[in-house]
């Protein structure tokens, strides 16, 4: 069994993105939890308003590229 967790954290823009970089990613790397921050992508639209559809969109794409998953 591992000693870590990676956890995927689906995120509305770069703002965020630097944040789980910068802040929550190296506090909890100490802690063996590593993050990995996705943009929630849609070509011409900007962040906020994310539907639950569009998040289980880009889960599922996500999750389908891994090999580990």
């Amino acid at each position: 069994m591992n000693s870590y967790a990676e956890v995927v954290v689906l995120v509305e823009g770069p703002t965020e993105q630097q944040f789980i970089k910068q802040l929550l990613s190296p506090y909890l790397a100490q802690r063996g939890v590593y993050l990995t921050p996705i943009i929630l992508d849609k070509p011409g639209e900007k962040g906020g308003d994310v539907k639950f559809a569009r998040a289980k969109n880009d889960i599922e794409k996500h999750l389908k590229q891994r090999q580990d998953t």
